[in-house]
């Protein structure tokens, strides 16, 4: 198959990945996959996601039915039915709004379709193949490590083989139905944060993907002083060319306003329950390092979870405070864009033109969370410190 560009050839195969990963087919077309196999996956992907629903009640109603708890299952108890619900919901949200997603990558790929500046293209690249692959892999480390340590604790016979705490079985209970039901739940662990990667690589895809269109802006921008340089062409011509070349970067620009707006309805929800699961989660997760039995495998799987916990906020955080940096460097791009070679009435009309167009990419870009919260660089390192605060109070 071939692709328009780069962007569309990695929007694919990001599709692709998160529908193997158990979410819907996110791209604008069908990703080439039998009609059978397709309909068969997606009624299987259906049927798991409604488990994952018992199974999350079944999580929350072990606070009735267990009593024999250790500290450390206590503390997991508590962080796993604060986080599996909220995180579930990052792939329920997506999934209502799959075809939002796809007139998102439509607007992506019509905006790199008019003007792609290469460099920028690749540096998107790079930039969302690590963090998508960091975030998969400490969450997989995460759950690796929460399966090690109770297989240790089984394998030397001092306890069960417990990684998620259900309300049946007991963590006591040595019988043959229960040992079997929890190596389910631990497969069904595995795939539950399948899901879960599948979320989070689609969501820092999407806005990283955003703050380097701002990028592109600003390369279109400074490109367009080029009409200028051609000492062969007539100024009124040059300056018509740059008047109508300046005239697509403001359609651009609102078409990526459109990007940013389409983004906030798709995730908005989803980065305001991120700024919930990291604060509690975070809270607890100190909480049973007071507590929990002081061992290497238990300390390094807290720091393991507080790693992804942490590396997740940021990627969420970091990459929204990106749009927000690069939509302010926009109006620069636009006076820099070389207004100043036009004269005589030519040169009025283009400086109105360019100062209504700054005015207008002047307003900050924001995403928000909780409707108040501002994501930046420093507002990770507010609710990293925020986090803290609150377990200091409470415990």
């Amino acid at each position: 198959m071939t692709y328009p560009n780069k962007t569309a050839a990695y929007f694919y195969k990001l599709s692709y990945i998160v529908f193997f990963l158990g979410s819907p087919n996110f791209w604008i077309e069908d990703l080439n996959l039998p009609d059978t196999f397709y309909k068969t996956y997606r009624r299987a992907s259906r049927y798991l996601n409604v488990l994952f629903t018992y199974f999350i009640v079944f999580e929350l109603g072990s606070f009735i039915t267990q009593k024999n708890l250790t500290k450390t299952q206590e503390a997991d108890l508590m962080v796993y039915a604060i986080a599996h619900p909220i995180m579930f919901s990052y792939t329920w949200i997506l999934s209502k709004y799959d075809k939002d997603v796809q007139t998102l990558f439509r607007l992506i790929l019509r905006l790199k379709s008019i003007y792609n500046d290469k460099d920028v293209e690749e540096k998107w690249l790079k930039k969302s193949k690590r963090d998508s692959r960091a975030i998969a892999f400490t969450c997989i480390m995460a759950v690796t490590m929460h399966t090690y340590g109770p297989l240790m604790t089984y394998i030397k016979s001092e306890g069960t083989f417990t990684t998620l705490i259900t309300a049946w079985p007991l963590v006591d209970d040595p019988s043959a139905a229960a040992h079997a039901a929890r190596v389910f739940n631990n497969i069904m662990f595995w795939v539950f944060v399948s899901r879960v990667i599948a979320s989070y690589m689609l969501v820092i895809s999407l806005v990283t993907s955003i703050s380097h269109q701002y990028m592109n802006l600003q390369s279109y921008f400074h490109s367009i002083e080029a009409v200028f340089e051609d000492e062969n062409t007539d100024q009124c011509i040059k300056e018509v060319e740059y008047e109508k070349s300046f005239k697509l970067g403001i359609e651009l620009h609102t078409r990526t306003i459109e990007c940013v707006d389409q983004f906030r309805h798709i995730c908005g929800i989803i980065y305001s329950a991120q700024i919930v699961f990291v604060i509690t989660t975070l809270v607890f997760l100190m909480s049973q390092m007071m507590e929990a039995e002081r061992n290497i495998v238990s300390a390094a799987t807290t720091a393991i979870t507080v790693s992804t916990v942490m590396f997740g906020a940021g990627f969420f955080l970091w990459n929204a405070g990106d749009i927000t940096e690069e939509a302010a460097a926009l109006p620069t791009a636009m006076y820099c864009s070389g207004w100043q070679h036009c004269r005589g009435h030519s040169a009025r009309r283009v400086r109105k033109l360019v100062t209504i167009a700054m005015a207008h990419a002047q307003k900050p870009v924001y995403i928000k969370g909780l409707g108040m919260m501002i994501f930046s660089y420093e507002s990770y390192v507010s609710l990293v410190k925020f986090s803290y605060s609150v377990f200091s109070v409470v415990y």
